[in-house]
């Protein structure tokens, strides 16, 4: 019984600690995991990145679940077309922290002013449209890099951008633009 080679954790079940880890968002102690793995020659998959991704769009951070995306590429996995729908989803949530703040801020200072007016209405409306814009060409830019990695798109990818064109008030580009 004392010959039997040491049992090592294979990718799945890092995977689903990072995971774990993740929907519990510690995303950084997920990271870490990551590094571990790769320290014990234990190569990180598809599912192991598009885990953290999610995790960093669900609490806002664009930014960083992009990076994430460039890391996987750096490292030799390609993105899948789980990980391209988990950044349109984040194009259409609106759920950026800078975005959320911006809004947040605007909207506090139009109520607790006593001389709330129209203009400041307008410029809430309007820091409001360039950000739903914002995210819509965002949106294009994902299915674009998504097209070009050869990366099938599905029903969920298509949901997704028309969503956002709805949102965005342009449902003649749900049909012409995007699904084109």
């Amino acid at each position: 019984m004392g010959d039997r080679d040491e049992a090592k954790p294979t990718v799945h079940a890092y995977t689903a600690l990072v995971q774990g880890l993740s929907r519990a968002g510690k995303v950084d102690e997920a990271r870490e995991w990551i590094r571990e793995m790769r320290r014990h020659r234990v190569p990180p998959n598809a599912h192991t990145y598009s885990t953290i991704v999610d995790a960093l769009v669900r609490r806002g951070d664009v930014g960083g679940a992009e990076a994430v995306v460039e890391e996987m590429r750096e490292d030799g996995v390609e993105p899948t077309a789980v990980t391209y729908n988990t950044l349109l989803k984040s194009c259409v949530s609106n759920r950026s922290d800078e975005t959320n703040s911006t809004m947040d801020s605007a909207s506090r200072d139009s109520r607790d002013s006593p001389e709330t007016t129209g203009s400041s209405e307008a410029s809430t409306s309007s820091s409001r449209e360039e950000t739903e814009r914002v995210n819509l060409d965002r949106a294009r830019r994902v299915l674009e890099s998504m097209r070009a990695a050869g990366v099938d798109t599905t029903v969920v990818t298509y949901n997704t951008l028309i969503d956002a064109c709805i949102k965005n008030g342009e449902p003649t580009e749900a049909t012409m633009g995007v699904l084109g």
